[in-house]
């Protein structure tokens, strides 16, 4: 089965009015960049509100049903930055540091839009033909906010976003980048299992999780991961309550 992966741009790239970004391949699998959002650099917290309140604009999600529909039968994947990556990708980053000691309620306010919409997008997505959401916050990165920040306005609201998530997948797979997942494990958002899967590549052997009464939530491995074998075993995730 094709694996089909679409990266979420989020914020990061002008605005395009057709669906039609380019397509490569790595290591087998067929990738596709969907660019869904307008890019704009924010200047002001107020912008950066503003941003975030449109963040679920109807052409992103057009371009990835038409997208979804055009590969109809194919294993898709759905590419998505958490909720604080996908606000740094609009500003520079001395400014979010800025307003994270200076605005911490706007931050927050703009960060809760974007989490409800990265929940809307993707659970349309799932609806239809979305088989894996991947989900990466390589902005957010504690050793840099310090781990009360980081709690605070990076993992409190991927978990808010795989929260949301969870209950509609239907079939379909969560995978957080490993970075992503070891560090809400560490601090103790989450507890992991490992688990045999069915070999090959492991973008592949996740793809063959999806549509089971397997483990709706996955991570602490690559997508990426080239290795011929490394569909052989991975790890599945709970969140704590």
């Amino acid at each position: 089965m094709q694996a089909v992966c679409f990266e979420e741009k989020v914020f990061a790239l002008p605005h395009r009015t057709d669906a039609h970004a380019p397509l490569f391949t790595e290591n087998g699998q067929t990738w596709l960049n969907l660019e869904l959002y307008n890019g704009r650099e924010c200047e002001t917290v107020e912008e950066l509100l503003d941003a975030a309140g449109s963040a679920g604009h109807p052409f992103s999600r057009w371009s990835t049903i038409r997208r979804l529909r055009q590969i109809h039968g194919s294993s898709a994947l759905l590419k998505v930055s958490a909720p604080f990556s996908a606000l740094m990708q609009m500003t520079r980053s001395d400014r979010m540091f800025h307003w994270l000691g200076g605005k911490p309620e706007q931050v927050r306010e703009a960060l809760a839009l974007t989490s409800d919409a990265t929940v809307a997008a993707c659970a349309e997505a799932v609806r239809y033909g979305a088989r894996v959401i991947s989900l990466a916050d390589p902005c957010a990165m504690p050793e840099l906010l310090g781990e009360k920040r980081y709690r605070a306005f990076a993992a409190d609201y991927a978990v808010q976003v795989i929260r949301g998530l969870l209950p509609l997948m239907d079939g379909s797979l969560i995978h957080l980048c490993p970075r992503l997942s070891f560090t809400l494990e560490h601090m103790g958002f989450l507890t992991s299992e490992k688990i045999s899967l069915a070999g090959g590549l492991y973008a592949s052997a996740i793809c063959l999780q999806t549509g089971q009464r397997g483990a709706p939530l996955m991570g602490h491995h690559c997508l990426h991961d080239p290795s011929p074998e490394g569909g052989s075993h991975g790890y599945a995730l709970r969140l704590n309550a």
